[in-house]
């Protein structure tokens, strides 16, 4: 056996692991998806980008809106009030709600079973979530007009917290409230998985990142455990186009990781210790997906909107899986960048998955690939992000 070739289920998009074993294990993330939103993007007018760029995923949608539209703020040299601004936050919070009750309880429910040795109980609470999903994904219908590809506003139009409130109905409240109860379950459920695995699947080093406050739609990026700012441009620049299939992967030493680890760091609820007492494992991305679910949770239960202050125009957001960047330059003719959370770990998965397996040493194919699977899936890897994908319907 010298080669394992996985093609990796339960998550969005279509991704393929190849692990090489020769003494050891080396493994590459693959992305299948073909690249082309970029260049798809560059031959329209700018009131339509937030909508194409809604439509790369069928998971990060509001993320990417929000990104977008932000970056047309910069360009038009407009400043975000602070009634948008809350509302952003609002539309952001949304978005992280439904996808860290998607990915915990339903995408990676087979690891959580596995992992635990509970079976039924997982089951069971995949079917409560997949209910509140659907729950969810009807405030944000009702909140902005459609489940999947909701109209947020444009330069001016955005509407205010007042007007999204009347159109809910505070329903997000009862909402929030029932949720709480499955994601102190899946809390439990992440901490037992720890406990048992992972010393397991360790870590390594890492560049961790993420926007420097504890805003979904505010901040510049930055390193969380030393405090240094990380230009986003240097982040475009280090965007590689080879080796990893149509993900342009981010080349950084150490990796990057973004995403909820990031964000718990840079919020001072995680501490470098917690990390290193659990092997700095991508396990760990499970518990602080739900940490982060329960805190957003609390605050819409108490009918508390979002404020996240001063939001600068620039195309930034931390989508759920991490920092997500739109950068347009219009000198001319338009240029467009997009830097998605999955192309910032793709390193920082291969380097976890060699870890594991080089931990657990595996003889054979199936555990090679339930060990592989299991670490990729605890990032939430969107290749329809990474690969930036986009239909148009004509």
């Amino acid at each position: 056996m010298e080669r394992v070739i996985l093609d990796l289920d339960r998550i969005e998009g279509e991704a393929r692991i190849i692990i090489d074993v020769d003494g050891g294990f080396k493994a590459r993330f693959i992305g299948l998806d073909y690249r082309a939103v970029e260049r798809i993007m560059e031959r329209q007018p700018l009131y339509r980008l937030p909508l194409i760029a809604s439509r790369i995923c069928g998971i990060c949608f509001i993320s990417h809106y929000i990104a977008s539209l932000k970056e047309i703020y910069r360009l038009k040299g407009r400043r975000i009030e602070d009634g948008e601004a809350e509302t952003l936050e609002y539309a952001n919070t949304l978005q992280h709600i439904v996808d860290n009750l998607l990915h915990f309880f339903v995408m990676s429910s087979s690891d959580v079973a596995r992992l635990t040795g509970k079976k039924d109980y997982v089951e069971q609470a995949r079917k409560k979530a997949l209910k509140l999903f659907t729950e969810w994904m009807m405030i944000i219908a009702r909140a902005f007009g459609d489940p999947v590809h909701p109209m947020i506003g444009f330069i001016g139009s955005v509407p205010s917290m007042k007007e999204i409130r009347e159109r809910t109905r505070g329903e997000e409240r009862r909402l929030a409230r029932e949720t709480l109860s499955l994601t102190e379950e899946g809390l439990r459920l992440a901490e037992e998985m720890l406990r048992e695995a992972s010393s397991l699947y360790p870590g390594s080093n890492y560049t961790y990142i993420a926007l420097g406050s504890r805003s979904l739609i505010a901040g510049a990026p930055v390193n969380p455990e030393t405090g240094e700012t990380i230009d986003p441009e240097r982040i475009i620049r280090e965007r590689r186009a080879a080796g990893h299939g149509y993900i342009r992967a981010v080349i950084h030493d150490p990796p990057y990781r973004a995403g909820p680890v990031s964000r718990l760091l840079a919020a001072g609820a995680l501490n470098s210790s917690t990390l290193r007492e659990y092997s700095n494992t991508p396990l760990i991305y499970h518990l602080a997906r739900l940490l982060e679910l329960r805190r957003e949770l609390e605050m819409l239960a108490e009918d508390a909107a979002p404020e996240p202050g001063e939001v600068e125009a620039r195309g930034l957001v931390e989508a759920p899986r991490g920092l997500l960047i739109h950068s347009y330059t219009a000198n001319g003719e338009l240029r467009v960048s997009v830097v998605t959370p999955t192309a910032i770990n793709t390193i920082a998965i291969e380097r976890d998955i060699e870890n594991a397996l080089n931990t657990i040493k595996p003889r054979d194919k199936k555990t090679i690939e339930e060990v592989a699977a299991t670490t990729a899936r605890a990032y939430n890897p969107c290749l329809s992000c990474a690969a930036c994908l986009v239909h148009v319907r004509r």
